[in-house]
């Protein structure tokens, strides 16, 4: 989409869905992805709505909306994007378990530079259950913020913060898994986390997630935004992704290792922009 009167021509995109995935074992098939949008190539906006479904008694929910909105501010060549998807009554595998969840975020697009900054206010888990177990889902300090910038301007998290952030997280959990002296465990979590930790030669990506701590009385175990539950395998919530151009947000990501095996996502979104002064 451009403005009208520019700084710069910016392409606004962005997307989101409620539920997909595919799976390995028994039969390699794929989980359909249910209420997908995408913004016009001009902005604007769309949503989707889907009624309960369940997939080969793996995953179901009761309902899910997604909606993607674009907006400029035409004095000074920036624009906003707000990517939401809700998934109601989520159940997967009689295992995991929510009544209720969210991802929102908004995407501020630079007039000046085109890089992207995000604020994820409004996501939350409500309602999550573990084995029957209730999980009590604590959201990450400092990630959703609700004051203003000295010049009166909403606060948001540049690639710097998330950056930021994100290694602090992977350091923590990098040596909770390795504590407890299981190398293949530990393994895993280096590959999928180790690259977070050094220092970048670039504005690449960054990561961590929105979500601090799970408390539960659950017999598994808990790595910060990771539950590992036995014969079931493991759940990684809320992880933003962002690099200067793009960010996305995953609700729920649920890597089976059992007899379904696979992988499944639950409340995705994400956007950014591309521009040419």
């Amino acid at each position: 989409m451009q403005s009208f009167e520019p700084t710069r021509f910016l392409y606004l995109h962005a997307d989101a869905n409620a539920v997909g995935g595919r799976m390995q074992s028994p039969v390699e098939k794929f989980v359909p992805t249910h209420a997908p949008v995408s913004l016009p190539g001009v902005g604007g906006a769309t949503s989707a709505n889907t009624e309960g479904f369940t997939f080969d008694d793996i995953v179901s929910c009761s309902a899910a909306n997604t909606h993607v909105v674009s907006a400029e501010h035409k004095s000074d060549g920036s624009a906003a994007l707000l990517v939401t998807s809700v998934v109601k009554g989520l159940n997967i595998l009689e295992v995991f378990s929510a009544e209720r969840i969210v991802i929102q975020m908004t995407i501020n697009v630079s007039g000046e530079t085109g890089q992207i900054t995000v604020a994820p206010l409004g996501s939350a888990y409500e309602g999550v259950k573990v084995a029957g177990y209730t999980c009590e889902v604590i959201l990450a300090k400092g990630l959703q913020h609700m004051d203003r910038t000295p010049e009166g301007r909403s606060r948001s998290l540049t690639w710097s913060d998330v950056r930021h952030i994100g290694r602090a997280q992977a350091q923590a959990l990098l040596s909770s898994f390795k504590s407890r002296n299981e190398e293949d465990v530990y393994k895993w979590a280096e590959r999928k986390y180790g690259w977070v930790i050094p220092e970048p030669t670039g504005p690449g990506i960054a990561m961590c997630s929105i979500v601090e701590s799970i408390e539960t009385k659950a017999p598994v175990r808990v790595h910060g935004h990771i539950i590992e539950i036995p014969h079931f395998g493991r759940l990684s919530l809320g992880e933003l992704a962002v690099s200067t151009k793009r960010a996305q947000l995953t609700g729920v990501r649920a890597d089976l290792g059992c007899v379904n095996a696979g992988a499944i996502t639950a409340c995705c979104g994400g956007g950014g922009a591309t521009g040419e002064n």
